[in-house]
């Protein structure tokens, strides 16, 4: 079939795989610094955040990179799924942003923690 299945890392890198036969079908390097959290968007996009303070939207039929979603101002920790045209990223500037996939513009920021978000789900 075609499942991959997507790794991130500190060598900010984004690795797509083939669970079938192990293989490193790509590797993508779009971002300046660390990768902490991908998700997958389906509809063969997956979208990555990054110690770079940026959100992207990744191709994975090519590796490249659709959008490109600044206004985060520290380290993003998770990045989200959460509807059809809607993710969410969140980080050590303590703020949870909305973002359209569609427009690539935040939508929304969620202003409540005072310290750094994790996680998000």
């Amino acid at each position: 079939g075609n499942d991959l299945l997507a790794s991130c890392s500190r060598d900010r890198s984004v690795i797509l795989w083939s669970p079938s036969n192990g293989e490193m079908v790509s590797t993508c390097k779009l971002h300046g610094n660390f990768v902490s959290s991908i998700a997958n968007l389906g509809r063969g996009l997956l979208i990555s955040g990054s110690w770079d303070q940026k959100v992207r939207i990744i191709d994975t039929a090519n590796g490249e990179c659709l959008r490109k979603l600044a206004g985060h101002t520290d380290n993003i920790f998770c990045v989200i799924r959460v509807g059809k045209d809607l993710i969410a990223s969140a980080g050590k500037d303590s703020e949870i942003r909305l973002w359209s996939v569609t427009s690539g513009r935040c939508v929304r920021t969620l202003v409540g923690h005072t310290d750094s978000v994790w996680k998000i789900c």
